[in-house]
C-alpha cells in the first residue's frame, strides 16, 4: 500500500514519468550534486506544438496516445543517470546529469527530428507532433534559475516558429 501511494504522488498516471512535484525535487538534488562536485548538468524543456489542435480534431483520447508515444521517445533518448518527467499538459522536462550544452543539443536534436518523422498512430489516423525545445546548463545559481534560463529558450523555440531548439547560454 505504502509503495503504491509513493508511485501515485511521485509518477505521471498518463505517461509513466515523474510527475512535476518530484521532478523538481530530483532537479534540486542534481544540481546541487553538481554545484558540490563543479559538474556540468543541463536541462532540456519540451513543449509539443499546437498540441491543442490534436485534442481539438481528433480528440483527447489522441491526445493521450500522443503524449505516451512521446514519453517514450524521451525516456528512449536519455541515458540512465538523466531525469525525465512531465510538467504537466504537453510540456516535459529532462535533466542530464554530466552533460555539456554540445552534447545536450545532440539529444534534442535527436528528439525533435524523431518525433517530427515518426508517425503516431490512432483510430482517427495517422498524425505527427513537433517539438520545441529549451537548453540550458547549470551556471551555479540554482534549479530554480536553471528553469527559468530553460523556459526563456524555450519560449524563444516557440516564436521562432516552433519544431526548433534554443539554447540559453547563460551570458
Amino acid at each position: 500500500m505504502t509503495r503504491e501511494l509513493e508511485q501515485l504522488a511521485t509518477i505521471d498516471a498518463l505517461t509513466g514519468l515523474a510527475n512535476r512535484r518530484h521532478l523538481l525535487k530530483l532537479t534540486e538534488r542534481e544540481v546541487r550534486r553538481a554545484d558540490r562536485h563543479d559538474r556540468p548538468l543541463a536541462m532540456l524543456l519540451l513543449d509539443l506544438d499546437e498540441f491543442r489542435r490534436v485534442n481539438d480534431t481528433r480528440g483527447h483520447t489522441a491526445g493521450d496516445v500522443a503524449l505516451h508515444a512521446f514519453a517514450a521517445l524521451c525516456r528512449n533518448a536519455m541515458r540512465t543517470i538523466d531525469l525525465v518527467g512531465r510538467l504537466g499538459g504537453e510540456e516535459f522536462a529532462i535533466v542530464m546529469p554530466d552533460t555539456e550544452i554540445a552534447a545536450a543539443q545532440l539529444v534534442a536534436e535527436r528528439i525533435r527530428r524523431t518525433a517530427a518523422e515518426t508517425p503516431i498512430r490512432h483510430d482517427s489516423g495517422e498524425f505527427v507532433v513537433t517539438v520545441s525545445i529549451g537548453i540550458a546548463a547549470r551556471a551555479g545559481d540554482g534549479a530554480d534559475r536553471l528553469f527559468a534560463r530553460a523556459y526563456k529558450a524555450l519560449y524563444a523555440a516557440k516564436h521562432a516558429g516552433r519544431n526548433t531548439i534554443i539554447v540559453d547560454h547563460g551570458w
